[in-house]
């Protein structure tokens, strides 16, 4: 991992300090794939934090290391509800009888955060994610905030409770006031980034920008992330594999961070954090 680096001590950058973004990595748990391609970007020292899908199938694959390297990044609940794909599905930690709202037939998440309102509650929701939290605890992982797969804090209710149950479980929420996403493509210029950046930082005071990666590496799993059943597609692993090859490239990304003029950021680090390539 290159090596880093606070920018408070040192003068000559106090004068011009680059914007401060928070780099995530999520889905860890979700193929063999994804973990070791959040492992190796974690490796490049651009990514600064990784949200953990306990509800993946392959949550224990390498995840002994994730947990090892946990004091050199930020971990977080990626709470999961969702199960979109229609080639490989997953359910909840807890049994399928416990939380009955949040299932299909099959006992696997509701595709989509439309039936998770229409047929999910609130109730079984908190018991999910409070047992997934419960799980990687147990499995040694301590996560230092939570945010949501698919984003479904529209749901009336479940912010609020999210909220509360971050406060009481000294979490950060990340889907809270004072985090919004940066929606840009991994195959961004520098000088795209640098404007996207700026602009989000004159609309968006006292919010820290939160850029949203999902890096894996192509294999039998990550093929199987298609929408409809009976039309497998490749788009989605061969994205999520170009969004490994750029944050996993240590130099490329580094020199990136420069030009774009950004610091990488762990949504708990006390100080942004800057590589020195």
């Amino acid at each position: 991992m290159s090596e880093m680096i606070f920018a408070d001590q040192n003068p000559a950058m106090q004068a011009n300090l680059p914007s401060v973004l928070i780099t995530r990595a999520d889905d860890f748990g979700a193929s063999p794939g994804t973990n070791d391609a959040i492992l190796d970007c974690l490796d490049a020292g651009f990514v600064r934090n990784v949200g953990v899908m306990v509800p993946g199938p392959f949550l224990h694959h390498r995840f002994s290391e994730l947990v090892g390297r946990q004091d050199a990044f930020c971990p977080g609940l990626h709470a999961t509800l969702n199960s979109e794909w229609a080639g490989i599905r997953w359910g909840p930690v807890l049994a399928a009888e416990d939380v009955p709202s949040l299932v299909r037939k099959d006992g696997t998440f509701h595709n989509s955060t439309q039936l998770l309102h229409e047929r999910g509650v609130v109730s079984d929701m908190l018991a999910e994610i409070s047992a997934q939290l419960d799980l990687i605890r147990r499995l040694g992982l301590r996560p230092r905030y939570l945010d949501t797969h698919m984003v479904f804090t529209w749901i009336p209710g479940i912010a609020e409770a999210l909220d509360v149950l971050c406060q009481r479980e000294g979490l950060i929420f990340s889907d809270g006031p004072g985090f919004a996403p940066l929606p840009l493509k991994p195959e961004v210029t520098p000088g795209e980034f640098a404007d996207a950046l700026a602009d989000f930082v004159s609309t968006h005071p006292g919010t820290r920008p939160v850029w949203v990666t999902h890096p894996a590496k192509r294999d039998d799993v990550s093929e199987k992330f298609f929408a409809e059943p009976g039309r497998p597609s490749a788009s989605v692993a061969e994205s999520r594999h170009h969004e490994y090859v750029k944050l996993s490239d240590a130099a490329g990304m580094s020199g990136f961070a420069c030009a774009a003029h950004v610091q990488p950021s762990g949504y708990a680090d006390p100080f942004p954090r800057i590589s020195t390539g």
